[in-house]
């Protein structure tokens, strides 16, 4: 959903991945607005899209529902916050806005909640770090934020964790092993108990895209590397499909906008290049099975 092509064109067309047929098809409904820096989640069977930037270059508080099934849009209350570059995460039936930045406030530490059956955003705990264009994921009712930069423009590697059953009681937002190295613009996403972190802007490395990979075992504690994906790309689309990883569109290290469908399947450690989207994309906004 959303994103850009060359030339900084918006995108507001829908497109879906049929893994078994490996191709894509573009739903008839669009967004309202094309836009990118984006987020997505998905709960119970709806697809929620947030925030981001438009052609004004203007963030937006925007939030609205699309249905699959019915191929229709629902707008939605506005954030409290005007965001773009955020993260968010579908889980216990909410919907988590996390970070971001604003031409206002900067960086964002803030985070919000939407329970679609009472209809209303409302302010949850703070991050321990501003983070804005960081990656995040939910295993285990356990809200995992990475990577990204805070308000002086310092990339993260650092990792927080937000255990939501136990919200009302602290610790809050708890610090876990950092990355190996400093990302945003990160592409994140869950399978087998692992969080992927994959891609995004390294500047730790001395270059500005990364094509690595690293895998942080939940039981384990611990990051390892992984086989790199095998084209350097950021801002791709990242999610989980069938216990596998998915990374889609992106721009590679000359800044060219990518139609690129790539799988990581963690029990083989191989990658698998499968039909390109339909629309090349970068900064927009990918989820797994509704």
């Amino acid at each position: 959903m959303g994103g850009f092509q060359k030339h900084g064109r918006l995108v507001s067309q829908v497109e879906v991945f049929d893994p078994a047929l490996d191709s894509w098809s573009t739903f008839s409904a669009p967004m309202g607005i094309g836009r990118r820096g984006l987020a997505c989640a998905v709960v119970e069977g709806l697809i929620y899209a947030l925030g981001g930037l438009d052609a004004r270059l203007q963030v937006l508080a925007r939030a609205e529902a699309f249905d699959p099934s019915a191929g229709t849009w629902k707008m939605l209350p506005r954030m409290g916050s005007r965001r773009t570059g955020l993260a968010a995460v579908g889980v216990q039936k909410k919907i988590y806005a996390l970070g971001g930045h604003n031409d206002l406030d900067g960086s964002l530490a803030s985070c919000e909640v939407y329970e679609p059956s009472v209809g209303e955003w409302r302010a949850f705990h703070p991050m321990q770090s501003c983070r804005s264009f960081l990656g995040a994921v939910a295993v285990s009712d356990v809200l995992y934020v990475l990577g990204g930069f805070n308000e002086h423009e310092v990339v993260h590697a650092s990792m927080e964790g937000f255990r939501i059953l136990d919200f009302s009681e602290g610790p809050l937002w708890m610090p876990l092993p950092s990355m190996s190295a400093q990302r945003f613009k990160v592409g994140v996403a869950a399978a087998r108990k692992c969080i992927f972190a994959i891609g995004g802007m390294a500047r730790s490395q001395g270059v500005d895209v990364a094509n690595f990979m690293e895998g942080y075992d939940i039981a384990a504690g611990m990051w390892t590397k992984l086989l790199p994906q095998p084209h350097l790309c950021s801002m791709s689309g990242v999610a989980s499909i069938n216990e596998c990883i998915c990374v889609v569109g992106g721009a590679s290290e000359r800044d060219t906008v990518l139609s690129q469908t790539l799988v990581f399947d963690p029990v083989s450690e191989t990658w698998t290049e499968l039909a390109d989207i339909s629309v090349g994309r970068r900064s927009f906004a990918l989820v797994g099975s509704v």
